[in-house]
């Protein structure tokens, strides 16, 4: 008997009064797109406290090359000189973060990156351009800004503090929910400069959030993605950096980074005077080029053949243009921030690719325990350094319905 009503199936098909229709297709796999807040565990930290946030994302997926960390910034007490984030070349927000770590709702790590200002300070110089610093760093990330105790607004893309958030592609729903972002916020001595004050300066951080890019699919997409999670896990393909920490007194140093990896991409040393370290009136972030030589070694190989060499500060064009080609800024059209004055007075760094071929993405070279990655470099002066070495690396995250499986 007809009783004229009428259903629909999970196909697109419209059956009433006997009649099958089909319906018309999806004319995108998103039906809405909102921007959510995020708020941390707690609403105000001071210098050297954890920030934690949890993400809640539910069933939507998420862009993270859109989204954003955003807190209210402010000294504890007044100072009595100037005090900003950092000197003309090198400093901006990013300097508060000492620590990022990110894990599963499962309590399993995915990555973690230890003296992250260190690396956002030389990748704000090297993976972005003159019009960004001008732009988003300077607002966002108050380059140059001088602190006080009036609240400013700072704003930090998240791909700015780890290379996971660089995912170009929608996260899953499966991996976003229940993911745990972990802050380490710097001391003040480190994170802050001031040539006029000699004073403990203390800051304090009010209201951190995360904006997240959320996305909801339709049904039938949603559907077949989690299908997909629940039988096989999806693959989620992400490069991000690895953190090793070598201290020498020495002029002549071979130091190794110990990091068993399935796909290095590419290696930089950033080379620091222990002096500046954790001091108010010294930039800490600063990376003078004082090499005489230096090139890497892994295994049998040599990353070049021939050592690189410089005389006490000149001749540094070969250690800059290798650089700019380690971050594929050698070519026209993709320009970088550092200029050659900057990488000798302040962005001295020490990098080289490891791809096998800079044409072919994920084409990285494996690192084990047969065949150790390590730096033959010999400065100019001996001096008591810290060398922080950033490995990076692919990582592959196998996402199921209830967990996520990370392998480097």
């Amino acid at each position: 008997m007809n009783t004229g009503k009428s259903s629909a199936g999970p196909s697109g098909i419209l059956v009433k009064n006997d009649l099958v229709y089909s319906l018309p297709p999806d004319l995108s796999v998103a039906v809405e797109r909102r921007t959510i807040r995020q708020y941390s565990q707690g609403t105000d930290y001071v210098d050297g406290q954890r920030c934690t946030f949890v993400l809640n994302t539910g069933a939507d997926f998420v862009d993270f090359t859109s989204s954003y960390l955003t807190f209210e910034f402010q000294l504890s007490s007044a100072p009595n000189g100037s005090v900003t984030f950092g000197n003309d070349r090198i400093g901006s927000a990013c300097n508060l973060i000492n620590r990022i770590t990110v894990s599963t709702r499962s309590g399993d790590e995915i990555t973690r990156i230890d003296n992250c200002n260190v690396l956002a300070s030389q990748l704000l110089y090297t993976d972005y351009d003159s019009e960004y610093f001008d732009t988003i760093a300077t607002s966002g990330e108050h380059v140059n800004t001088e602190l006080s105790t009036t609240p400013i607004r700072v704003l930090i893309p998240l791909e700015r503090l780890s290379g996971f958030f660089k995912y170009d592609k929608l996260a899953p729903s499966p991996l976003c929910s229940g993911l745990r972002i972990e802050i380490l916020f710097e001391s003040a001595a480190q994170a802050l400069y001031s040539t006029a004050t000699t004073e403990a300066v203390r800051y304090k951080i009010t209201q951190p959030s995360l904006v997240m890019e959320q996305h909801r699919l339709t049904d039938a997409v949603s559907r077949a993605i989690l299908s997909e999670a629940a039988s096989n896990g999806l693959e989620v393909v992400v490069s991000d950096w690895f953190h090793s920490l070598h201290t020498t007194a020495e002029a002549t140093v071979n130091a190794e980074v110990r990091k068993a990896v399935s796909r290095a991409q590419k290696i930089m040393a950033v080379p620091r005077l222990a002096s500046n370290e954790s001091t108010l009136e010294r930039n800490g972030f600063i990376s003078l080029f004082d090499t005489l030589s230096w090139r890497y070694r892994l295994g049998s190989s040599y990353f070049p053949n021939q050592p690189i060499t410089s005389n006490d500060g000149y001749n540094t064009e070969e250690s800059y243009y290798v650089a700019a080609r380690t971050f594929g800024r050698h070519r026209s059209g993709k320009s970088m921030k550092m200029s050659l004055s900057d990488y000798v007075v302040s962005h001295g760094i020490l990098a080289y690719p490891l791809e096998r071929q800079a044409s072919l993405d994920l084409s990285g070279i494996p690192v084990n325990n047969s065949r150790i990655l390590s730096l033959d470099v010999k400065f100019g002066t001996s001096a008591s350094r810290l060398i922080d070495f950033y490995m990076k690396r692919v990582l592959l995250c196998r996402v199921f319905l209830s967990n996520t499986e990370t392998e480097e």
